[in-house]
């Protein structure tokens, strides 16, 4: 890809919606992230990541009928 193409890109980029830039700007840093073969958990990850940990040693789990529903709206969107 040429310097003026990566530009018309990026002027492309720019007109998304916030939601849609960010979403591209996630996928570019995976893309950046995955040429060292290491993951780096992102604030929000890792913080999601501590609460689980917290959640499991304090015996907080998901019901049957949540994760049920949880499953279900993943069936459906596979569909």
């Amino acid at each position: 890809m040429t310097k003026d193409q990566l530009e018309a890109l990026f002027d492309r980029v720019r007109a998304w919606p916030a939601e849609k830039q960010a979403d591209f700007a996630a996928y570019f840093d995976w893309l950046e992230r995955r040429e060292t073969d290491v993951y780096v958990l992102s604030d929000e990850e890792r913080a999601a990541v501590r609460r689980g940990l917290d959640d499991a040693a304090n015996g907080r789990f998901a019901t049957k009928e949540e994760m049920d529903e949880i499953f279900g709206r993943a069936r459906s969107k596979a569909k």
